[in-house]
């Protein structure tokens, strides 16, 4: 069942999200605003990530949204998120379609803040300085079935379930799976429909923090990421 743009913005109003506590040890109090842009292709939503360059300051390695810090001119984290999609994509979304539950960060005190944003047709044009590649994952193709995969983390005494995507190869994982997560339950909420359960599967959280996105084949990983690895392991 192909989507659209509107059904995705019903849904969303559908949707109770919510703010989610601080991460365990974290106060997770500092806010970036973030878009999570949705472009239909071939009738499919379509949801726009972006493969972080290896050399950035923050993230590096790493699929995320559009988004950031606040700047002072922005009149609110909705507007930050705005002017970040702007910023990274080189485009304008069209239209806001709704939000997602304020989500904290494990590995920072950072929280995500998401509104999703619909995108017109119009051309990509990413900033190469933030942007290294641009990822799509296709919605329909997890509210119809297909099983998203879960990485076990041992947290704190306790064994969790945490969702992770895999998008050409690379893996995509933390606050940023669990708000893909999300816009996949409401969606499915508005259609009736249950997602599947998690496949547990094998990948090791470890490996994830030191390999980031290129953890299933590290050998893929551009040389100069290697400089990075230092601060995660």
């Amino acid at each position: 069942m192909s989507g659209s743009l509107d059904e995705i913005r019903d849904a969303l109003h559908a949707w109770r999200w919510r703010e989610l506590p601080p991460a365990p040890g974290r106060t997770n109090h500092l806010r970036a605003g973030v878009a999570v842009p949705v472009q239909l292709l071939d009738g499919r939503p379509q949801v726009v990530l972006t493969l972080r360059p290896p050399a950035i300051p923050r993230h590096a390695d790493e699929i995320c949204f559009p988004g950031g810090r606040p700047d002072p001119s922005d009149a609110d984290l909705h507007a930050t998120a705005l002017r970040e999609c702007e910023e990274e994509l080189g485009v304008t979304p069209s239209t806001t379609l709704g939000r997602l539950s304020s989500t904290p960060i494990y590995t920072s005190e950072w929280r995500l803040d998401p509104w999703v944003v619909g995108l017109d047709q119009a051309p990509l044009h990413p900033d190469a300085r933030e942007v290294a590649k641009v990822l799509r994952w296709d919605l329909d193709e997890v509210v119809g079935g297909k099983p998203i995969e879960g990485l076990v983390v041992d947290r704190d005494g306790q064994t969790k379930v945490f969702p992770i995507m895999r998008m050409e190869g690379l893996i995509c994982y933390g606050a940023t799976a669990f708000v893909l997560y999300e816009l996949a339950e409401a969606l499915a909420a508005w259609r009736g429909v249950t997602l599947p359960p998690m496949d547990v599967g094998t990948l090791d959280w470890r490996r994830l923090m030191i390999h980031h996105a290129w953890a299933d084949d590290p050998s893929r990983r551009p040389h100069d990421a290697e400089a990075q690895r230092d601060r995660y392991v």
